[in-house]
């Protein structure tokens, strides 16, 4: 299924989401799947409102990659209003079954991301063209991520 996201990058940190699953950790882009007719714009305001409890202005598409044959779309964000990490969304609070597993929003210095299991890895290029003063004329199309 289709999946849109964020890249968003502040004080030289990377937001991302936290996850237990069983014995796995890793860190994602903010985001969620896409259902059919859902405009992607506004699925990625709803997802980081839900998962990061900010507002925020889509300012572009900054890349595509694919996972299992899927388009995922990651789009640059300006924040208006909220406070990181007083997260709304239910798997965010714990309100799903426990094979689940748990999310958290998370900022991590860039400094760190190669030290961790970011996925997906194919992004991590792409967040210097997210620097202040720099932003690519064109989305980038990725490698797929299978």
């Amino acid at each position: 299924m289709t999946r849109a996201g964020i890249l968003l990058v502040q004080a030289e940190k990377v937001a991302l989401i936290e996850r237990h699953r069983g014995d796995l950790h890793f860190y994602t882009f903010p985001g969620g799947r896409v259902e059919e007719g859902d405009p992607l714009q506004q699925k990625v305001i709803r997802e980081t409102g839900g998962e990061l409890c900010l507002q925020v202005k889509v300012e572009q598409l900054i890349a595509i990659t694919h996972f299992q044959q899927t388009p995922q779309y990651y789009y640059r964000v300006n924040v208006i209003n909220g406070k990181f990490g007083q997260e709304k969304g239910p798997e965010m609070m714990g309100l799903y079954t426990a094979k689940n597993g748990t999310d958290q929003a998370s900022r991590l210095p860039e400094k760190d991301l190669l030290r961790n299991d970011i996925r997906p890895k194919s992004l991590l290029p792409v967040l210097e063209k997210l620097a202040p003063g720099k932003c690519p004329a064109n989305y980038l199309e990725l490698e797929a991520q299978d």
